[in-house]
């Protein structure tokens, strides 16, 4: 068997494979020119990663009778190294975080002392506004401060196994007020497993994916439509949890650096949200991702954990 022999990796969804299983060489050929131009890349919930491998087949005369293509999945492994590397990436970004933090804090805690020793009765009216500024901004940048120190801390995990349909039935009662405040509605649907895992950050992550949802469609005064929704992979093994709101999205540029520790679309937005929901999601072993809602319109973020057993 002479002729050709190439690697490369290439994203493969299921249409594909069942042209391929049909014996189609068009796909083939497709395939092939997509390997070449296209880097290795990571599956997502309707692609997988395979290791390509195409041999020209030719017959006893020596003229081609067709095309030998193998493919290795390497998904699994490709999404290992993936955690890995966000680990630590997130790891490094903690230690910079802790170190600048505590330098504004030390700063930030002799502002706020001093401004709290001046008593406003006795400052002229028009100096009062002045001092009362002084101390709202320092309590706000304290809570900013705060929000890095919790970033930058190595989580420690109280594991144990966590019913994820529980925690997102807190998390929807907990966002459905302020969704109906603004006339929309949560809703949720499908199914849930248990997987192993400390549920208070469990919770924390699915409340901030809850919340930026439902904070999303007020600019665009568009009544929230939150929906959660559950969808085991028994082959897997896996849960995969959709958070989808029917706001304005994020542009596709943008959905990459959406995790990225102090990247922020939002006016007074600290960046610390997303980061945070994915440093909990990667250290349960997991996957985070931001997809078009359905349609095309809103925003769906993706959540996969593993199950027990």
């Amino acid at each position: 068997m002479g002729g050709r022999l190439r690697h490369g990796a290439v994203p493969v969804d299921r249409h594909d494979l069942d042209l391929l299983a049909r014996g189609q060489p068009e796909q083939l050929e497709r395939l092939e020119r997509a390997r070449r131009l296209a880097p290795p890349t990571v599956g997502d919930d309707h692609t997988v990663s395979l290791w390509q491998r195409l041999r020209d087949h030719h017959d006893g005369a020596g003229a081609p009778a067709g095309v030998i293509c193998l493919f290795t999945d390497l998904t699994k492994v490709m999404d290992l190294e993936e955690q890995l590397r966000l680990k630590d990436m997130l790891a490094r970004l903690g230690e910079l975080t802790a170190g600048l933090a505590h330098e504004f804090r030390n700063g930030l805690a002799t502002i706020h002392g001093y401004a709290r020793l001046m008593d406003p009765e006795q400052l002229p009216p028009n100096q009062r506004t002045y001092l009362e500024g002084i101390r709202a901004e320092t309590d706000s940048l304290g809570a900013i401060v705060t929000n890095f120190l919790n970033f930058a801390r190595p989580t420690q995990l109280a594991v144990t196994p966590v019913d994820v349909g529980d925690v997102i039935g807190r998390v929807a009662e907990d966002v459905r007020a302020d969704a109906e405040a603004q006339g929309g509605r949560v809703s949720l649907e499908g199914q849930w497993g248990v997987v192993s895992g400390d549920e208070v950050l469990l919770r924390q992550a699915f409340s901030n994916l809850a919340r930026n949802a439902v904070e999303a469609c007020a600019p665009t005064a568009v009544a929230p439509d939150l929906r959660f929704m559950g969808e085991v992979d028994a082959a897997s093994r896996t849960l995969r949890v959709y958070v989808t709101d029917n706001g304005p999205g994020i542009e596709t540029g943008s959905r990459e650096r959406v995790f990225r520790p102090f990247f922020t679309t939002k006016p007074k937005g600290t960046g610390l949200g997303l980061a945070l929901v994915q440093k909990i999601v990667v250290t349960h072993n997991g996957r985070v991702q931001a997809l078009d809602g359905p349609g095309g319109r809103g925003t769906t973020m993706l959540v996969t954990l593993p199950l027990t057993g």
